[in-house]
């Protein structure tokens, strides 16, 4: 099993990637204006069985529309996808880095990808 985390934002995407369910790595970050594409490649490239989205939500913990969006966008792919609460990822993957970069979307789909597969019994 190969899953990808992701980021989703109005202008960039983050991706993370597990080739095997334990290892999550930084992978790439996409301008969403290209994500379609971009992940149709990655998904036939990298073997990927699996996408776990973020899903932004509102204070009362519903979708917003950007949630609503990325729903919608999960559907057009053949993998089994998952949607979790991406709630302080960004907070944690800039924490967890030295990095100077304003862009840190990789590494907070990595936090997303890692809660994820923390809750999953293989």
């Amino acid at each position: 099993m190969s899953f990808l985390g992701i980021d989703y934002g109005q202008k960039f995407c983050g991706i993370a990637w597990s080739p095997d369910g334990v290892t999550v790595l930084p992978l790439q970050i996409i301008k969403t204006e290209i994500f379609p594409d971009a992940l149709i490649a990655l998904i036939a490239e990298k073997k990927i069985t699996t996408l776990v989205w973020g899903m932004p939500k509102n204070i009362d913990g519903e979708k917003n529309p950007l949630g609503k969006k990325i729903q919608l966008l999960g559907k057009k792919f053949s993998t089994e996808n998952f949607f979790i609460d991406e709630k302080l990822t960004s907070r944690i993957a800039r924490e967890n880095t030295s990095s100077s970069s304003n862009r840190i979307d990789d590494l907070a789909a990595m936090e997303i990808l890692k809660s994820h597969l923390n809750t999953q019994i293989f």
